[in-house]
């Protein structure tokens, strides 16, 4: 039979409605659920650390971590973000005073100096590249970076609170280079407790700020 007679035969046919008990069980739809599951979990499960034992960190994760910074979402694809990687205690001496004498830090095996590059921040959006989109672009790569720190069991601390000025001068940062954050990576020895977390409700407004009812979505899955 010609192959435009079985074509047409094949459009006419009655559609087969596949069980749904059937479609759970695609192998791809179930290892789908699992990354969700894992992706959450560690997402939940990631903790601020300030106390490390001391096995170090491998370059291969370090490199992963990094890699994870890279890959952040930013505006006008810009990714204004520059890494400086702290390994040495005198080094990380150092940052720690400039941290306002956090010296815990001098415990992480690695600390993590992240910048914008004000160039590359404002040669699209000027003054809002500046005040906004650099900020929202180094934070995305930060948050994607401890995130990927928690799925290799290294945990990790984000610290804001540091002389930019300091920092920059231990750094030899030039001028265009604004240190806005300080990582500290490593293995936990401490197990912090679960932080208290308000409610979905009491912050998520629905239309219009102020409006907190908002509206139950059915809970269903949808194949």
């Amino acid at each position: 039979m010609p192959f435009k007679t079985l074509a047409r035969m094949g459009k006419s046919a009655r559609k087969i409605e596949v069980p749904r008990d059937v479609l759970k069980n695609v192998p791809g739809r179930q290892t789908r659920k699992m990354v969700e599951d894992i992706v959450l979990d560690v997402i939940k499960n990631r903790r601020t650390v300030r106390q490390f034992n001391s096995k170090d960190v491998t370059n291969s994760d370090l490199l992963n971590i990094l890699n994870s910074g890279r890959y952040a979402p930013s505006a006008g694809n810009q990714q204004p973000w520059e890494f400086i990687v702290i390994r040495s205690k005198p080094m990380k001496e150092k940052i720690a005073h400039a941290c306002y004498d956090q010296m815990w830090l001098t415990q992480a095996p690695i600390i993590l100096i992240v910048c914008t590059n004000m160039i590359l921040a404002t040669s699209k959006f000027k003054d809002r590249g500046e005040r906004l989109y650099s900020v929202q672009g180094v934070a995305a790569a930060i948050e994607n970076m401890l995130i990927a720190a928690e799925s290799l069991g290294i945990s990790s601390a984000w610290i804001g609170g540091f002389s930019e000025r300091a920092i920059s001068i231990l750094t030899q940062c030039p001028d265009y280079i604004r240190p806005c954050a300080v990582l500290a990576f490593g293995y936990a020895a401490e197990q912090p407790p679960v932080p208290p977390r308000q409610e979905l409700k009491e912050y998520t407004h629905s239309e219009y700020f102020g409006n907190l009812e908002i509206e139950k979505e059915r809970n269903e899955e949808i194949y």
